[in-house]
């Protein structure tokens, strides 16, 4: 499969995902919240928190399409980066003193003066903010952040038993199958259990894939032999 193929390939996978619920009735609620605090409450906090809530809109944007197409794995890293930016704001909210401790100025920059040295970067320290960890409005997110590392964002074995390699035999050739490679993973659009959300709610463990692959997108399986 080439790049022409795959991105043909994905414009059928974005229409077949479409007409979902999610993206019919919760992407389009969501982005009016977004409409709503910048009209409302963008005017009266500061340029820095304006400018949070506007990553944070990109980021669900970003994850939103990147579900649309077939790739909810990709859309951790968004997903995960726009929770940190969340959980700063509500930080620099509380105090914003709060900014120096997200920042580690001279630790920051003593570890790219270490990888410009050709040395191994001082530890960076983590960032604790009680007033915000405990919170009611994050403390229902923070629990997706070791799932979205171990399972999604880094090549570990989570993120390689929730791959989908099918196999298949060839006819008149004995011997084991085939090994193939499902590039996307698309929920049936009427299977609510198995559909894919934007919190990452309501999907299958990492160590599977519960996802039901339409028949018409075969294009997504490739021989990797």
């Amino acid at each position: 499969m080439d790049l022409s193929e795959f991105k043909a390939a994905q414009d059928q996978v974005e229409a077949h995902f479409a007409g979902s619920g999610v993206f019919a009735s919760l992407v389009p609620v969501v982005l009016r919240m977004y409409c709503c605090a910048r009209d409302l409450a963008q005017p009266r906090s500061s340029p820095t928190l304006g400018r949070l809530l506007m990553l944070c809109h990109r980021e669900f944007l970003v994850a939103a399409s990147q579900i649309q197409r077939g790739l909810p794995y990709d859309a951790a890293a968004n997903t995960r980066r726009a929770t940190e930016i969340a959980r700063v704001a509500l930080a620099l909210k509380r105090d914003p003193e709060n900014a120096h401790k997200w920042l580690h100025a001279d630790v920051r920059q003593a570890r790219w003066d270490a990888r410009s040295a050709g040395n191994k970067p001082p530890r960076l320290p983590s960032v604790q903010f009680p007033e915000v960890d405990g919170d009611p409005l994050y403390a229902s997110l923070k629990d997706y952040f070791g799932i979205y590392s171990d399972a999604y964002i880094h090549f570990t074995p989570e993120f390689l038993g929730i791959q989908q390699f099918p196999r298949y035999s060839r006819l008149c050739v004995s011997g084991p199958g085939r090994d193939r490679l499902r590039f996307w993973c698309i929920p049936h659009r009427n299977d609510r259990r198995r559909g894919w959300s934007l919190s990452g709610r309501g999907q299958s463990s990492p160590g599977q894939c519960a996802n039901s692959i339409s028949d018409g997108l075969c294009a997504g399986e490739v021989d990797l032999r």
